[in-house]
């Protein structure tokens, strides 16, 4: 199921981060768009995301109003396995 920019909003409020930090600037659809990530509006983050899904930062894990991004182990034994 495709993501829309008000689910990417959400999850960015829920974290305390702008929509911006989902971007994961690593990716490779990210480096071929040739994008310039510190002169980017929440706006444009949030459409890109929606246009280019695979630029999203992976995996988003949330549970109980807590946002974990990318597999950090001891985040998840912290958060999730307690």
């Amino acid at each position: 199921m495709p993501i829309d920019g008000k689910t990417l909003n959400s999850i960015a409020e829920k974290a305390g981060l702008p929509s911006v930090q989902l971007i994961n600037t690593r990716s490779q659809v990210f480096k071929k768009l040739g994008l310039d990530i510190n002169n980017m509006s929440e706006a444009e983050a949030l459409a890109l995301m929606v246009e280019y899904p695979r630029i999203i930062i992976r995996p988003i894990v949330i549970s109980n109003n807590m946002v974990i991004f990318r597999f950090v182990e001891q985040e998840y034994r912290e958060h999730l396995l307690s």
